[in-house]
């Protein structure tokens, strides 16, 4: 072979691998174009999945949610079968019904704030050793907005103690006031409901009305035979979202938690600490206990409405302890009704 044509034959395989070498070299990263177009794709996965997690998680907690409300009625239901009869709303030994009953005699008096429902079926909750803790002899803190007295609103040292701890089994998931270490609930027992004058109402501020017409009220002793209306057309707890919570009225660390008695320091104008009546719509209030005052103004939401952070509605626990998922929109009137126990007004097959 000629020496030229050798050389032009190398020049061109050198060449040859040389663009080969360009080729493969270009292919190995994207261009920016390419990189950009897969970023957005990502991000558009990204956002179409998202809602669906969400919705995952959400439908979860609210499962875990309605299972402790159960949990709750079943509770009550072994409570009223050791004693027959459901536990008192709060402990306060006043003499209902009276003029002006919900007119609580100040510190000092016979009347104290004593244990609320929700400390009393702590051993049927599995939970006697936190019972065990509290002293049922000394009063109990219904307002918490300083450190322990002794005297009204606040319990006595060892019952304040407790009261500041959290309780999980009386936190919905879905609650955002269910952090870490709080000691909000939930879940309020239903005192009742009704609207306009009524006998078993109470009201002595234009937004706390709190009723005795329900199973779980201020010094309640209802059997299962007093609800005359039937355990299944009857509410016995409700889901809230408007116990006032510390940040939403001053003093900053004024709050109610799930061990509040009664807060009965500002006659006249109690506040039962975890009942609630059927006086407006469920989830009437967009807010919660955490953003607004829920206690002493927006009419009373904390003592007035149940209400949840689910979309929609709410739970509630029957006194037959069965849960239902109630709408937001339900018939204001047919609420109101089931929240009395023997009013005797028709509402077989109501929409939940």
């Amino acid at each position: 072979m000629p020496a030229t044509h050798q050389i032009h034959s190398q020049i061109s395989h050198s060449a040859r691998q040389h663009r080969l070498r360009n080729i493969c070299s270009s292919r190995r990263g994207f261009t920016l174009i390419e990189l950009l177009v897969v970023i957005a794709i990502i991000a558009i996965l990204i956002a179409l999945l998202l809602p669906a997690v969400q919705q995952a998680r959400e439908a979860a907690r609210r499962s875990d949610c309605r299972n402790r409300l159960k949990q709750i009625g079943l509770a009550l239901h072994n409570y009223h079968e050791t004693h027959s009869v459901f536990p008192p709303g709060t402990v306060m030994g006043s003499a209902f019904p009276q003029t002006g009953w919900c007119n609580f005699p100040a510190s000092g008096s016979s009347v104290r704030n004593g244990p609320p429902w929700t400390v009393l079926i702590l051993p049927f909750l599995d939970e006697s050793n936190r019972y065990n803790l509290f002293v049922f002899e000394e009063p109990f803190t219904g307002f918490a907005n300083h450190a322990p007295t002794g005297t009204h609103p606040h319990g006595s040292a060892a019952n304040h103690t407790e009261f500041l701890k959290g309780n999980p089994k009386f936190q919905c998931p879905s609650d955002i006031n269910s952090q870490a270490g709080a000691n909000n609930s939930s879940y309020f027992g239903v005192n009742g409901g009704a609207t306009g004058p009524a006998s078993g109402r109470c009201s002595t501020q234009t937004d706390r009305w709190f009723f005795t017409n329900g199973i779980l009220h201020t010094d309640s002793r209802i059997r299962m035979r007093d609800i005359t209306d039937g355990s299944t057309n009857v509410f016995m707890v409700a889901e809230s979202k408007y116990q006032l919570r510390p940040g939403s009225r001053t003093p900053a660390d004024a709050h109610y938690g799930w061990a509040s008695s009664d807060s009965s320091h500002q006659a006249p104008g109690e506040i039962p600490g975890v009942q609630v009546g059927a006086r407006w719509q469920i989830n009437y209030l967009d807010s919660d206990g955490s953003k607004t005052d829920t206690g002493y103004s927006n009419r009373g939401a904390m003592s007035g409405a149940f209400g949840s952070f689910h979309e929609g509605g709410c739970h509630v626990c029957m006194a037959d302890g069965s849960v239902h998922f109630l709408s937001e929109n339900m018939d204001l009137t047919t609420y109101r009704t089931l929240s009395d126990r023997d009013d005797g007004l028709p509402i077989g097959g109501f929409q939940k």
